[in-house]
């Protein structure tokens, strides 16, 4: 067995001052105004909760005044535990999108006039969150596959006696910590066919320039080969 040595932090200027400081603002009388208040862990969650309420308010308007949709304040309500159902921080983010009027639908994107139109390419109706998660045809053995398996956990769980099943409604998957696990298995599942899509028509459109630039060189060669032909009529006629 060695036994070492080693220096603490007791007699560093910088760190006496750190810890100085450090219980200054643990009773409430630092002089710095970056911490102006002894606060614990609760009230630093409350207050980056109104934070987000106070932001995500602003956002609620255009630059030209125009309101937009209103944002689901129980998002933010008082805590963020409902982000501890989810699987993934991927997940999570997309589900704080769209509970907050951020998510990618064609409405949202024509707003900053990132698309051509707002409207759904397969059911021609707006293209808007509740289009999207509820009545989108696209989407349809989706919606009715997270549904089925929706009731098989809900017959597994611990409940009350008579309570039903939810069905794949707004207020249950906005609503509620365990409805916003099957949102955000739908929001990942349509945005990796978005992708899929993405990628097959990206393909495609290559495919497209690739055969438009084969025809483009067989018409150069056809009429390099009619000119040879006729340079050897020309040739042919002064022999």
């Amino acid at each position: 067995v060695r036994f070492w040595w080693a220096p603490g932090h007791s007699g560093v200027a910088g760190n006496e001052l750190a810890d100085s400081a450090a219980r200054r603002a643990a009773q409430g009388d630092s002089p710095s105004p970056l911490v102006d208040k002894w606060c614990n862990k609760r009230q630093l969650e409350r207050e980056i909760c109104q934070w987000y309420q106070d932001t995500a308010r602003r956002q609620e308007r255009t630059l030209d005044g125009t309101v937009l949709d209103s944002t689901e304040d129980v998002v933010f309500r008082s805590h963020l535990r409902w982000t501890r159902a989810l699987p993934s921080r991927y997940a999570v983010a997309l589900v704080a999108q769209f509970l907050t009027g951020h998510y990618p639908t064609r409405v949202y994107l024509a707003r900053f006039r990132l698309t051509d139109s707002p409207f759904c390419d397969e059911c021609g109706c707006p293209d808007s969150r509740a289009h999207l998660l509820l009545d989108c045809t696209r989407f349809s053995y989706l919606r009715e596959s997270l549904t089925s398996w929706l009731r098989e956990e809900w017959s597994g769980r611990t409940r009350q006696a008579g309570e039903a099943c939810p069905g794949w409604e707004w207020d249950f998957l906005t609503g509620s910590s365990w409805g916003r696990l099957w949102l955000s298995r739908f929001l990942c599942e349509t945005r990796r066919r978005h992708r899929r899509w993405d990628d097959l028509e990206a393909t495609l459109h290559r495919e497209q320039e690739g055969r438009a630039a084969l025809g483009r060189a067989g018409a150069v060669n056809v009429d390099a080969e009619e000119d040879e032909d006729s340079s050897e009529d020309e040739d042919v006629e002064e022999a």
